[in-house]
């Protein structure tokens, strides 16, 4: 029982570790790293933050289009999370464990409090 709480401890923490590294951008604008780039639907730059910043370098041929730069430290924590996920599924298939119907069925009927009263529970204990 402690062990298939722990595996669904473990997963809460990783889709909200997921779900916070989906939150960077996938693309970043070449003339200002550190903002997130506007890029088309084709997968183009749109316009920079910064336009001046190449100024001092010659001209692109005008058949190569200035493309945004991979946010390449968002994908490294997304491998990481699931590299992490990976091992902690490993690690528990050595355990051989036999589920508690009882409790899994008690567990399937704990009601869950309202999104909003969770919201402000949040709010009041983390500042």
């Amino acid at each position: 029982m402690l062990t298939l709480v722990l595996t669904y401890a473990r997963t809460g923490l990783f889709l909200r570790d997921l779900a916070l590294t989906t939150e960077l951008p996938t693309y970043l604008d070449p003339s200002s790293p550190s903002s997130p780039a506007l890029v088309s639907p084709a997968g183009l730059l749109t316009s920079l933050s910064l336009p001046s910043s190449f100024a001092h370098l010659p001209a692109l041929p005008s058949s190569t289009p200035l493309a945004p730069l991979v946010n390449v430290h968002k994908f490294r924590l997304l491998a990481g999370i699931v590299g992490r996920v990976v091992t902690f599924q490993r690690l528990a298939a050595r355990y051989a464990h036999e589920p508690s119907r009882g409790a899994y069925w008690r567990c399937l009927k704990i009601r869950c409090l309202d999104v909003g009263v969770a919201r402000e529970l949040s709010r009041r204990l983390e500042p």
